[in-house]
């Protein structure tokens, strides 16, 4: 397994009571992808430096998750899904 940190960004027009479901949705479908979720860093809403997508802020959470790489494609292809609610990800390898 390696261990990855993924950050999401999630609409600014979602309540905070959204987004947290959104991610224990989330951190279900790491689940069945036989992956763990070693950490959680819930920013909350934050403004942007400049507009994305015409919005100007977001939710920010960052995960450090744990998952078999073959996975991976999976979990993020999900989130590519969730265009409603999810406005940007980003996914680094940690170094073990």
């Amino acid at each position: 397994m390696n261990k990855y940190e993924l950050m999401i960004i999630y609409k600014e027009n979602l309540s905070k009571e959204e987004v947290k479901k959104q991610i224990e949705l989330l951190k279900e479908k790491i689940s069945e992808q036989k992956g763990n979720v070693a950490n959680e860093d819930f920013w909350g809403l934050k403004d942007f430096a400049y507009e994305m997508s015409k919005q100007v802020q977001g939710y920010y959470d960052i995960l450090t998750i744990e998952i078999d790489p073959s996975k991976i494609d999976n979990i993020m292809k999900w989130l590519n899904h969730q265009q409603e609610t999810v406005l940007k990800t980003m996914l680094t390898r940690l170094e073990d």
